[in-house]
Order: C-alpha cells, then sequence, then structure tokens
C-alpha cells in the first residue's frame, strides 16, 4: 500500500482528494500502512452531498465519487471537520465532540473502525510525551 487509486481522477469531487491527501500521508508510516494492510473494508465518507466509497483490497485503497455497494463502515462529518483533519487534528476528537459520526453497519466495521481512526490520525508524539509536556506547561516549565 504506497498510495490511494482514484477513479477517473479528472472528475473527482474535493472529498475524495482531501481523503486521498490524508491516506496518502499516513500510508507512507510503516506502522500505519501495516495496520490496514491484507484488510478488505468499505468505508462510505459523507459530507452534505458528497458521498466517497473507499475500498481497502488486500494491499491496495481505491477511492471513488459517490455510494458504491454496502459499506462496512459509515463516516459522516461537515467539510470544515474532515478538513480540519486531513490538516493534523485528531479524528478521534472529532468523534468524542461529536462533530463526526462513525457509524459501523456490519461487524467487520465495528471490528476495524478503530484500525481506521488511528490510520487518519496524523503521526506526532506519543501521548505519554503530550501529557509530559501538558503537566509541564501546568507547572510553569519549559517544554
Amino acid at each position: 500500500m504506497e498510495s490511494v487509486e482514484v477513479v477517473e481522477l479528472g472528475k473527482t469531487s474535493i472529498l475524495t482528494l482531501m481523503l486521498k491527501q490524508i491516506l496518502d500521508r499516513n500510508l507512507q508510516d510503516p506502522w500505519k500502512s501495516r495496520v490496514m494492510r491484507n484488510r478488505v473494508l468499505t468505508v462510505r465518507v459523507r459530507s452534505r452531498q458528497m458521498q466517497t466509497t473507499l475500498f481497502f483490497e488486500a494491499n491496495r485503497v481505491r477511492a471513488e465519487d459517490g455510494a458504491h455497494g454496502r459499506p462496512d463502515i459509515e463516516i459522516v462529518g461537515d467539510m470544515p471537520v474532515l478538513l480540519s483533519i486531513s490538516l493534523g487534528a485528531s479524528p478521534v476528537r472529532a468523534v468524542l465532540a461529536r462533530r463526526m459520526r462513525v457509524r459501523p453497519m456490519r461487524w467487520k466495521g465495528l471490528a476495524y473502525g478503530l484500525r481506521l481512526m488511528l490510520m487518519m490520525q496524523l503521526a506526532g508524539p506519543p501521548i505519554h510525551l503530550r501529557l509530559l509536556v501538558r503537566r509541564g506547561r501546568e507547572k510553569g516549565e519549559s517544554p
């Protein structure tokens, strides 16, 4: 899995291109690439009138505009939320704040939903380092 294949690249929506950017960037990380390798999963992403279907097939990811087939997971969110995720915001935080919904449509979607959220999150310092820096700031120490 090196990059996302987009069907009809010249006629794709901004949502499809944005998802391609998020996934391409995260597939460069070997750990995140390993999380979804050899998985067969269909994800539908909706934002108002736009829909994109992502197909995770063995060792490749394919993106198509519109609703195709029955999804395992459906992700629904407004464009500003999805845009902030593509710029580095945490998708887990967006789900917890109820700005984005992740609905498993099948049992497989429930099992792979967390894996997909981990893959979409951009690489950053580990959580324990972020907590240490936050505690240091609260105490008035410099990072």
